[in-house]
């Protein structure tokens, strides 16, 4: 008896426990099955009472060995819908879990392949147009030594390479202007 006393409050114990992290988690797991869990306890408690009172206090017991029986059977089967219960929603839970946790998964997965994708797209792009335009001004700086001193880089002056580029073009209006006025001091 007091082994069965020991482990009603045992599994009270274990009961007010996961009741206490499931709402420590803001999950509510626990509630449905807390009636039963409820019905179960008193039933044992019966029980205990019942031997305690009308068994084992007493020399000639008021209940019969049939009724502590039923007693017993009513307190089994309310602990195996409890733990047949517990174990379902265990199950439901962790598949939902585990659900949730792959959907999840596979959107941050997603959208960070997306992100990286997108850089590397945006790199490509922004390097394609920067090395178009610094072969673009080499090759008027090429001709430019070589004496065709008309070519012009003709770059909008959006970025960088389109300020350097503009001012080569306004450099060589300079020396072409410098050169046109020395060959006209010569001649």
């Amino acid at each position: 008896l007091k082994f069965i006393e020991f482990r009603v409050q045992e599994l009270q114990d274990q009961f007010y426990k996961a009741e206490n992290h499931e709402k420590s988690l803001g999950e509510d797991f626990i509630t449905p099955i807390a009636t039963t869990y409820q019905d179960y306890l008193q039933a044992i408690q019966k029980l205990i009472s019942t031997i305690q009172k009308d068994i084992l206090a007493t020399r000639d017991p008021a209940i019969s060995i049939e009724d502590v029986v039923s007693l017993g059977s009513q307190a089994t089967s309310l602990g195996s819908k409890l733990w047949s219960q517990t174990d379902a929603e265990i199950e439901d839970d962790l598949l939902s879990l585990k659900r949730h946790f792959t959907f999840y998964f596979w959107l941050v997965l997603g959208i960070s392949l997306l992100f990286i994708l997108s850089a590397i797209y945006l790199h490509w792009h922004t390097y394609k147009r920067l090395l178009q335009q610094i072969k673009n001004i080499h090759f008027v700086i090429e001709n430019f030594t070589h004496g065709q001193t008309t070519s012009r880089v003709s770059m909008s002056p959006e970025d960088e390479m389109g300020q350097i580029g503009n001012a080569f073009d306004q450099m060589a209006q300079h020396l072409e202007t410098l050169l046109y006025q020395f060959h006209q001091l010569v001649n």
